[in-house]
C-alpha cells in the first residue's frame, strides 16, 4: 500500500527518537544530512541549510539536523532565526545532548553574546527510547459500559476512552477514535496495525505498543489482553445499596415521612455504573529488554547482546528489541546476523520507525539490498531517464534543489503565493492538484474562484459504492520552485467523497504538475538526493 510509508517518519508516533544505526563512511557521505554537515564544516552555512531542512523532513527522529540548522543561523549572524531553531531542538528533543547545547547557546544569546563558539560541541549521547512502566499495583475508579470497565488513557497526549476486555487478544481502536487521537491519516485509512510510541493508563505505560485500527466499530476503542500481558486484571462493579426502611425513632416520629423518604432514596445512575479496576504486576516478570537497553545506551554491546536476543523472542510484536539486537550484532561484527535481523524488522514491522532505520542500516552493509532499493525507487518514480545528454553549455540557467522519496514520488518544497508547500513532483501530469484541505492551508479564496464541480463515481459498475470524485479547476497566482518562477499556473481541486460524507484528497500532499516546470530539463542525482534543473 503506497500510503503506508507516511506512517514512518511521521510523522508515529515516533518509535525510536534519535537512535541511529552505525553506517559505513561511504553510505554516510551520500546522505542528505552528511552533505549538509560537510558544507557546515566548510563554513558554507547558507548552502548547508537546504540539505539540513531536507534531512529534517526525512529523519524527523534525528536531532542532529535540527541542531546544525540552528548552528548555521547562529554563525551566519541571524540571531532571531537561531534562537527559534534552538528552541525547536529543545522542544522536540528535551532530553538530548543537542538540547543541552541549545540551552547554552540561548543563554549566551540572551546574555548579549553573539559568539557562536559556545554553541559548538559534539552530539555523543543517544536518547533513550521509551520503555514500559508497570507499577506493582494500580487501583482505578472506572465507569462501566455493557458490563465492561471503561478507562481513560493518553494516546500521543490525547485522552481516549477505552473499554477493558481481556477476552480480546489484541487491542483495537476505531477509525473515528483514531482520528480524534490524531493518528496519521494514512494509518487511519489503511486500517492496519499501527505502533503507538506509548500509551499511558494512569501510572502504567506501554511503549511501542501495537494496536489494530478498525472500521467495524469506528467509535469504539478496546484494551485487550496484550495491553495487560504482564499484569493480572480484576474488575469489581459497584453494587447498589438496597433501600432501608427502618422504623422511625421516638425523636423522629414527628417528621417520620421525611425519614422514610430519605432512607428509600434510589442510587443515582453514576453510582450504579462505577466500579473498581485493579491491575497487579505479575510476580516474577523479568524485563530483559529494559536491562539490555541500559547496557546498550552505556555502550556495553557485548553485555546487551544476550539480553536483547532474549527480548526479541519474548517480545515477538515489539520492533524495538529486534532492531536493537541488529545494531548490537553489527557493532560486534556479526554482520550476517545483523543483516538477517534488519531484514526481519523490515518484513515483520513495515509500518514502524524501526523498519525505516533498518532499511538505512541495511543499505550500508548489504550491497544487494541497496541495489534492490534503488531499482524499486526507479521503477516507482519513472523519472530517472533523461531526455538526451546533459547540456554542456554552462551559460544556461541551472540550479539544484534537494528532494526525498515519499510514496514513490519526489517530494520537493515549492513556494505558492509566499507559502512554503511540500509537494510531489509529477511531470506526467500537466496541472497541479490539491485537495480542499490542502488549498485551504494556502489561500481559501482559491475555492471561491474555482469553477463548477465535476463529479463522477469512483466505481460506476458497483451500485453499492457511492463514493465519488469531485474536481474543480482554478489557476495559481504565483509559484516558485528554486529559480523557476511562474504565474497563472493551471491547477485543480480534487476530493474523494464517501456516501457517509467523509472527504479526503487523492494524495497525501499536493501534486506539482509539469506545467510549473515547462521549459526546464530535470536530472536526478540519487547519490546526493538532488534534482538539477537546466533551462532548455
Amino acid at each position: 500500500m503506497s500510503k503506508v510509508l507516511t506512517v514512518l517518519p511521521i510523522r508515529l508516533a515516533v518509535l525510536l527518537i534519535g537512535l541511529l544505526p552505525m553506517c559505513s563512511a561511504g553510505a554516510q557521505d551520500n546522505s542528505t544530512f552528511e552533505c549538509g554537515r560537510n558544507l557546515f564544516k566548510s563554513a558554507k552555512y547558507k548552502d548547508a541549510l537546504p540539505y539540513l531542512k531536507s534531512a529534517e523532513a526525512m529523519y524527523s527522529y534525528d536531532n542532529r539536523a535540527f541542531y546544525y540548522e540552528a548552528l548555521c543561523y547562529h554563525r551566519m549572524g541571524q540571531l532571531n532565526a537561531a534562537m527559534t531553531a534552538y528552541q525547536t531542538v529543545i522542544a522536540k528533543f528535551p532530553d538530548s545532548d543537542a538540547a543541552e547545547l541549545s540551552k547554552k547557546a540561548i543563554a549566551s544569546l540572551r546574555g548579549g553574546s553573539s559568539s557562536s563558539s559556545v554553541a559548538g560541541g559534539s552530539l555523543r549521547k543517544l536518547k533513550n527510547i521509551a520503555v514500559d512502566q508497570l507499577p506493582s499495583q494500580l487501583v482505578l475508579k472506572v465507569a462501566e459500559q455493557g458490563g465492561k470497565p471503561v478507562v481513560e488513557a493518553l494516546v500521543s497526549g490525547v485522552k481516549v476512552k477505552f473499554v477493558v476486555d481481556t477476552t480480546v487478544a489484541n487491542s483495537v481502536i476505531g477509525t473515528e477514535v483514531a482520528k480524534q487521537a490524531k493518528l496519521p491519516e494514512a494509518a487511519v485509512k489503511s486500517k492496519d496495525e499501527y505502533y503507538l510510541h506509548d500509551i499511558k493508563l494512569d501510572a502504567m505505560t506501554r511503549a511501542a505498543f501495537p494496536i489494530q485500527i478498525s472500521s467495524k466499530q469506528p467509535n469504539l476503542a478496546v484494551l485487550g489482553a496484550d495491553f495487560f500481558e504482564y499484569s493480572a486484571v480484576e474488575y469489581a462493579p459497584a453494587k447498589a445499596s438496597p433501600a432501608v426502611k427502618d422504623e422511625p425513632t421516638a425523636s423522629a416520629k414527628i417528621d417520620s415521612k421525611v425519614e422514610v423518604k430519605e432512607s428509600s432514596k434510589e442510587p443515582t445512575k453514576n453510582e450504579l455504573k462505577e466500579g473498581t479496576l485493579t491491575i497487579k504486576k505479575l510476580v516474577g516478570v523479568a524485563n530483559p529488554f529494559e536491562v539490555g537497553l541500559k547496557q546498550f545506551n552505556a555502550g556495553r554491546f557485548r553485555e546487551a547482546y544476550p539480553l536483547l536476543k532474549t527480548s526479541a523472542v519474548n517480545r515477538p510484536r515489539d520492533p524495538r528489541a529486534l532492531y536493537l539486537l541488529a545494531i548490537c550484532s553489527q557493532r560486534l561484527n556479526k554482520l550476517d546476523e545483523a543483516r538477517s535481523s534488519y531484514r526481519n524488522v523490515i518484513q515483520r514491522f513495515p509500518n514502524t520507525e524501526a523498519s525505516s532505520l533498518s532499511s538505512v542500516a541495511l543499505t550500508s552493509i548489504d550491497p544487494s539490498y541497496a541495489a534492490s532499493v534503488q531499482a524499486q525507487a526507479q521503477a516507482k518514480s519513472g523519472e530517472y531517464k533523461l531526455l538526451g545528454p546533459t547540456p554542456k553549455d554552462m551559460k544556461r540557467a541551472e540550479f539544484e534543489i534537494p528532494f526525498t522519496i515519499e510514496n514513490g514520488a519526489y517530494k520537493v518544497t515549492a513556494v505558492i503565493d509566499g507559502h512554503n508547500v511540500e509537494m510531489y513532483l509529477n511531470n506526467n501530469m500537466h496541472v497541479c492538484v490539491f485537495s480542499t484541505a490542502q488549498i485551504n492551508q494556502i489561500d481559501p479564496s482559491y475555492l471561491d474562484n474555482a469553477g463548477d464541480a465535476n463529479s463522477k463515481l469512483v466505481d460506476p459498475s458497483n451500485s453499492n459504492n457511492l463514493t465519488e470524485t469531485t474536481t474543480r479547476t482554478f489557476r495559481l497566482k504565483r509559484l516558485q520552485l528554486g529559480r523557476i518562477q511562474t504565474s497563472n499556473v493551471p491547477a485543480q481541486v480534487t476530493d474523494i467523497i464517501s456516501r457517509t460524507g467523509l472527504t479526503w484528497g487523492g494524495s497525501e500532499r499536493p501534486i506539482l504538475g509539469g506545467s510549473a516546470t515547462a521549459g526546464w530539463r530535470m536530472e536526478v542525482f540519487t547519490d546526493r538526493r538532488m534534482l538539477r534543473f537546466t533551462q532548455m
